[in-house]
């Protein structure tokens, strides 16, 4: 039974990440500039991390100095997405290709020119455009977004100074282009993130359970790595010290995990806080409502190449793009309940944050 769980979780856990490290995926931030990508990502940066502090606990630790306690299963977990998460609009600097530049010039998105198509002024033009940054407007939908809400650049009014000659000043008037990229095909418009995990959990000693999330590691598509996950807490009741003077149990805890997905995505999170139960029944018939206020941090460090197409034939320029998110996330209050029957835990809860989550849980336990 114990190697179904971990099977299950396993696959179901993989089948989760395997979604964020896809070739399309990585061909889609490809055409996009840092800025760019770090407002289209930004919404599962915060899913994320809050799945990832989710489902932790679902019981406090009784006061022993020495006790068993043991449990696998599995966890699964969902963070809701805000409203306002589906779009957005930043100001960022971006680098445009040899044919967006082209739209430019021509003002016109569905011009079929090339470079073999333009004069010498039109070529230096280009090249200017496609030779550096520029401080642009970016709107469209998040990666979670509508599938037909493309990504748009408004490109400033721009005069070029001596170009071909002295004197020479050539213009290129405010405009918006389309890029190719919008709300990732798989995730467009979907309310919640899910995602499960194989868990393990261990104690009691001083007070204390350990609990540990681990898969081995597992190579993706060809190119894109490896994935791999690791992490443990630990859960700590100050009463095994202490007179027992307070009617339920109650505990501090601390988490931490580490999860890379091939050399996309890299995320590290933790929380804290305290916990409390009670439970209601006989060892193996019972329930417990618990809960907890956790403070927690989660990290998603994205890395991709940049690709911009430059003009006349030269090879593209690929730029190593590397950031940091930060999810939103700082606290959660953590409302649930635990049924135990006979050898199973069966617990689910929800989490009240900056991104709304939910978890359940089923263990196997002696």
């Amino acid at each position: 039974m114990k190697r179904n769980l971990l099977i299950a979780g396993f696959m179901i856990f993989i089948f989760s990440v395997t979604l964020f490290a896809q070739d399309d995926l990585r061909q889609t931030l490809e055409g996009l500039s840092e800025d760019a990508a770090r407002s289209y990502l930004s919404p599962i940066s915060s899913a994320f991390g809050t799945d990832l502090n989710a489902g932790w606990f679902h019981r406090a630790p009784k006061p022993k100095m020495v006790g068993f306690t043991f449990e696998v299963g599995f966890v699964g977990m969902g963070a809701f997405f805000p409203d306002d998460s589906k779009s957005f609009t930043e100001t960022g600097q971006f680098r445009f290709s040899e044919q967006e530049a082209i739209i430019l010039l021509r003002n016109d998105p569905n011009t079929t020119d090339t470079w073999a198509d333009l004069n010498a002024i039109e070529r230096e033009v280009v090249s200017k455009i496609t030779g550096e940054k520029f401080e642009v407007e970016i709107s469209g939908a998040t990666i979670i977004g509508d599938s037909k809400d493309y990504v748009k650049i408004k490109f400033p009014y721009q005069e070029f100074t001596d170009i071909g000659a002295p004197g020479n000043h050539p213009e290129i008037q405010e405009q918006t282009i389309e890029l190719p990229v919008a709300g990732f095909k798989e995730l467009a418009d979907i309310s919640y993130m899910p995602l499960m995990s194989t868990q393990f959990k261990i104690g009691t000693v001083l007070g204390t359970d350990a609990t540990f999330r681990w898969l081995p590691k597992v190579k993706l598509k060809d190119d894109l790595g490896t994935f791999d996950f690791f992490g443990f807490g630990l859960q700590h009741n100050p009463a095994v010290y202490l007179p027992d003077v307070i009617p339920f149990d109650y505990s501090l805890a601390f988490y931490t995990q580490t999860m890379n997905i091939g050399s996309l995505f890299k995320t590290k999170t933790t929380s804290f806080g305290i916990n409390a139960s009670k439970q209601f029944g006989i060892r193996v018939f019972n329930v417990t409502p618990y809960a907890g206020f956790m403070y927690e941090t989660a990290k998603m460090e994205v890395s991709y190449d940049y690709i911009v197409q430059l003009p006349g034939g030269v090879e593209p320029e690929v730029i190593p793009i590397n950031f940091e998110l930060k999810g939103e996330n700082q606290t959660r209050l953590i409302l649930g309940v635990n049924f135990m029957l006979l050898i199973f835990n069966l617990n689910a809860d929800y989490n009240i944050g900056q991104y709304n989550s939910f978890s359940v849980g089923v263990h196997f336990a002696i």
